[in-house]
């Protein structure tokens, strides 16, 4: 009976010890797995702060250049304002000087190149109504000046959009320069306009 006891014994000690090693285990596997799982979420929010800051990085990197592009706007601008004030002082130098020539009433040529100047001068400071009004003075003082009606065209077209105004300049410029270099734009010009 001691012997059944003992084996009895045994037998429940062995069966508790393995259930116990079992548990610990599987409890193991259990932990190693959590570990695991763990380690690759640890893994993935790395990647993702890595991704985060070579984003912010760039984004820095790419509102400095944001910046000083910014800066070269501006300071394009600032350039801008400060030419079209010289072209207008400028222009209020020349139309002095006109006036002065225009009371000698001497030279018609130098009057007409100075007028045809003047509405270029006009034009680049975006002063339209001023230009025509230059290049319509500079026929005055020679009515065959091509490239006064070439310049005129152009801006009826594209200033006041006055289409029978532009082709009659245009047509102007042709009877005046039949062979001169804008012979081809001006037809194409023409044509054109008279579609519309």
């Amino acid at each position: 009976m001691k012997r059944k006891s003992f084996l009895i014994l045994m037998t429940v000690l062995f069966v508790t010890t393995w259930s116990l090693v079992a548990v610990m285990g599987f409890a193991f596997v259990k932990v190693r797995m959590q570990n695991i799982k763990l380690k690759n979420s640890v893994a993935v929010l790395e990647q993702s702060m890595n991704y985060l800051d070579k984003n912010l990085k760039e984004s820095r990197e790419s509102r400095k250049e944001e910046e000083q592009y910014e800066k070269g706007v501006l300071d394009y601008i600032q350039w801008q304002f400060a030419l079209r004030d010289q072209v207008v002082q400028a222009n209020q130098r020349l139309r002095a000087q006109i006036n002065k020539i225009n009371d000698l009433k001497k030279d018609k040529a130098l009057i007409n190149l100075l007028y045809y100047n003047l509405g270029l001068s006009f034009t680049l400071s975006v002063d339209f109504g001023q230009a025509i009004t230059s290049f319509d003075e500079a026929l005055k003082y020679n009515p065959r000046d091509a490239d006064s009606y070439y310049s005129l065209g152009l801006l009826h077209s594209a200033y006041t959009r006055d289409i029978k105004k532009a082709i009659k300049y245009y047509k102007k410029y042709l009877e005046f320069a039949p062979e001169g270099a804008k012979k081809e734009e001006v037809k194409q010009r023409i044509g054109t306009l008279e579609k519309k």
